[in-house]
């Protein structure tokens, strides 16, 4: 995450660089608009998500201003944010599912349990290497 931060961070942190960022995605025809910045803990998924469907236009952006991360370039460290999220966006589902007036202790407690069947579920299929539910790490 720590990287991302700081990539996102140094593209949105100036206008100049902000603004061409800007013109690089309407050069690439990029359906996505801009970056997000991540303000809290549950829009980490939706950061990193974009992130990752950025991820072309970051590096050819980052080459034009002679930065580079080698860790863009290894696939083994991409699957982290990757992981992330992906495992951010089921938590973010929960927190989601918890909410809302007429929703009982019970019902929560219930969603809880159900989510942690989910997680033993989705540690059974990462160990067989089957990336079904995970879209991000399996792009």
């Amino acid at each position: 995450m720590n990287l991302a931060f700081k990539i996102v961070n140094s593209i949105r942190g100036s206008s100049l660089q902000r603004r061409r960022f800007r013109v690089l995605l309407k050069e690439c025809e990029s359906d996505i608009g801009e970056l997000l910045l991540h303000t809290y803990l549950l829009r980490r998924a939706k950061f990193l998500k974009r992130f990752l469907d950025l991820l072309p236009e970051i590096k050819e952006f980052m080459s034009t201003v002679l930065v580079s991360y080698p860790q863009l370039e290894d696939d083994k460290w991409m699957r982290n944010p990757a992981f992330l999220s992906d495992i951010t966006g089921k938590l973010n589902e929960l927190n989601l599912q918890l909410q809302g007036k007429n929703k009982t202790l019970t019902e929560m407690i219930s969603d809880v349990n159900a989510f942690k069947g989910k997680l033993t579920f989705l540690e059974a299929q990462l160990r067989r290497r089957d990336l079904k539910q995970f879209e991000n790490m399996a792009a």
